[in-house]
């Protein structure tokens, strides 16, 4: 039930963003092609052999963050104009990675070795 309020909301900001009225339910469609799209890339390893691989990985995440504004936004925005979205998306999600690796894995280790294993919780 998380993943349709989750998928509503994402449908909502992208709507209020662009300043269009509300519709409602290609929400449903959006969240089955996330768990689809996540399964794929957490299971697969296309980004860990080699950097043309990893060239990959990026752009079908700009694709999916491309086609999940077209989708949810109903197809009433040129699809040029959400290119732009889509890239920085990734951009930022990238960022997030790297930032997760550099700042909270030595945290984490951190806070394991002057809390024990509670520490992390």
């Amino acid at each position: 039930m998380f993943g349709l309020s989750f998928g509503a909301a994402v449908q909502s900001g992208y709507e209020k963003a662009w300043n269009l009225p509300p519709d409602r339910w290609r929400h449903v469609l959006w969240l089955a092609v996330l768990i689809g799209f996540l399964f794929l890339s957490a299971t697969g390893t296309l980004w860990r052999r080699s950097p043309a691989n990893s060239l990959v990985a990026v752009l079908t995440a700009v694709l999916f963050a491309w086609w999940s504004q077209w989708l949810l936004l109903g197809g009433r925005v040129r699809r040029r104009a959400l290119l732009p979205g889509a890239v920085v998306t990734v951009v930022g999600l990238l960022g997030l990675r790297l930032a997760s690796r550099l700042v909270f894995s030595p945290l984490i280790a951190s806070n394991m070795v002057t809390y024990g294993s509670f520490g992390p919780c």
